[in-house]
C-alpha cells in the first residue's frame, strides 16, 4: 500500500491530523455553545450544518465529515491543509486574526481558496468565484471584499505567481503524486 497524502504531507511539509468531526468532543461543545448562542438570538447559526457540512480546521487539526486521513487531495484537502500551513506560518497570531477579523478572514479564506485554483481550473470561472465570495459571508466577510480578494488571487495564479502557502501545499501533492506513481 502505498503512503497516503496526509502522511506524506505530515513528513515532508508541516504536522496536520484529520479527525471525524461527529466523533470530536471539542467539536461538540463548540456546537453545543453556538446552538446556545443561536437560541439566546445573539448569533444566528445553523449549528447542524456547522456539524454535518462543515469542515473546520483549529490549528493544524481539521475536523471533518467528508475527509479522512486517507482522502485523495482535492479542493477540499488543499483549501484546509493551506489553513494549516496558515497556522504553521502565524501561529497565535493568524488566530486572532483569522477570529477577529472579517477582512483578515476573507484574505486567508482566498488564500485557501487560491490552493483549489492551482489543482483545479474549473475553480476560475466568474461564477465559482462569485459563489465562493456569497458563500464567505456566511464567515463574517463582506461579499465585496471577498470577491475582489478571489479575483487577485485567480490573477495570481494566471500569472504563474501563487502565494507561497497555497503554492507548497500544491507543490507537496505533485510530489506525493509522482512517488505514488514510482
Amino acid at each position: 500500500m502505498s503512503e497516503t497524502f496526509t502522511h506524506f504531507f505530515n513528513r515532508t511539509v508541516a504536522k496536520v491530523k484529520v479527525v471525524e468531526k461527529s466523533s470530536s468532543w471539542l467539536m461538540k461543545v463548540i456546537a453545543w455553545f453556538l446552538a446556545l448562542l443561536t437560541k439566546m438570538k445573539i448569533i444566528d447559526f445553523p449549528v447542524k450544518k456547522f456539524m454535518e457540512e462543515y469542515t473546520t480546521t483549529i490549528l493544524s487539526t481539521i475536523y471533518s465529515g467528508h475527509m479522512t486521513e486517507d482522502s485523495e487531495p482535492n479542493s477540499l484537502v488543499v483549501h484546509e491543509f493551506t489553513h494549516v500551513m496558515q497556522w504553521h506560518d502565524g501561529k497565535i497570531g493568524f488566530v486572532l486574526s483569522y477570529l477577529f477579523s472579517p477582512m483578515k478572514r476573507a484574505f486567508y479564506e482566498s488564500e485557501a481558496h487560491q490552493a483549489a485554483m492551482l489543482l483545479s481550473k474549473n475553480r476560475w470561472s466568474d461564477e465559482h468565484l462569485e459563489n465562493t465570495a456569497k458563500k464567505l459571508t456566511g464567515y463574517g466577510c463582506d461579499y465585496k471584499i471577498s470577491l475582489d480578494l478571489l479575483q487577485v488571487r485567480r490573477e495570481e495564479v494566471e500569472k504563474g505567481e501563487p502565494r507561497p502557502l497555497p503554492l507548497q501545499v500544491v507543490l507537496a501533492v505533485e510530489h506525493w503524486r509522482a512517488d505514488v506513481a514510482a
